[in-house]
Parts: structure tokens; C-alpha cells; sequence
């Protein structure tokens, strides 16, 4: 039995734009059909006293030593997260249930750790931060400072 032929969508443009033979009209004003502002646009309120000074605590306690201690933590786990996502699929699971899915969690943290075992014992560089292309247009250092 051969399947149902796939219905035609008409084309987008199905041909040259005629022009009207009708004479042009002039269009109706149409203050009828508008909505009609009774009060003015309200602005976002500004932040209170309260907030704005705690948001200007936490951005000041960004540049302390103890803060980017703390965040190297975080940036570390973020980067083996990274790598699990991008290396092996992380977000993905193969199998359905929790047992299945825990254990492939836990070899792929296996697989990290080995990977990352074998870069240490061959000495692989890690991978620098991508320049981006608007970065990459930017004079290199030598340019700059006029050493030809």
C-alpha cells in the first residue's frame, strides 16, 4: 500500500505583484480604532535605600581575597561540569531509571578522572580561553606600542 501523496503548500509568492486597477483611495483617519491613554507611561520604580546598599555590598566584597577564594571553588566545579557535558554527554542519560542513570554518572566521573590523570602524566597543556572574532580583529602588543 504506498502512502497518502503530501499535500501542496501554496507558494509565498505565487507570482508578480499586479498593481490595482481600482483608483486610490485615500485611507479614513482612524482615531476610532486607537486606545486612548488616560495616564501616563509608568516608569520601574527605583530600587530602595535597602536594596541598591546590600547589591553595593556584595559587588564590594567581590574584590576581597576571601571572595575569590571561595569562587575558585565554584569556578572549579563549573569547569568539571563542563568538561563531563562536553567530554561525555552529561546531560544525557543512555538508560532509563535511577539506578541505570546514577551508575552511568558514576563511570563517566571515572572517565573524567582517568582523562584527566592521562593529561597530567603527558604533560597536556590545558586549552586556553577562545579569543572571540571581535577580539582576534584588536592590534597585537608589538603594534601598539610602535616596535616595528
Amino acid at each position: 500500500m504506498a502512502p497518502p501523496p503530501l499535500a501542496k503548500r501554496p507558494a509565498r509568492h505565487p507570482g508578480p505583484v499586479q498593481p490595482s486597477r481600482l483608483p486610490h483611495l485615500p485611507r479614513p483617519a482612524r482615531p476610532h480604532q486607537l486606545p486612548e491613554r488616560r495616564t501616563p507611561r509608568a516608569h520601574p520604580p527605583a530600587p530602595a535605600r535597602e536594596e541598591y546598599a546590600a547589591l553595593q555590598a556584595a559587588r564590594a566584597e567581590q574584590h576581597t581575597d576571601a571572595w575569590k577564594d571561595r569562587y575558585k571553588i565554584r569556578a572549579g566545579v563549573e569547569g568539571t561540569i563542563s568538561q563531563g557535558v562536553q567530554r561525555c554527554g552529561l546531560r544525557r542519560s543512555r538508560y532509563r531509571g535511577l539506578a541505570k542513570t546514577s551508575l552511568q554518572h558514576q563511570v563517566t566521573g571515572a572517565a573524567i578522572n582517568l582523562a584527566r590523570i592521562d593529561a597530567h602524566l603527558t604533560e597536556t597543556p590545558r586549552a586556553s580561553t577562545r579569543t572571540s572574532p571581535f577580539a582576534r580583529l584588536r592590534p597585537a602588543e608589538s603594534e601598539l606600542s610602535g616596535a616595528n
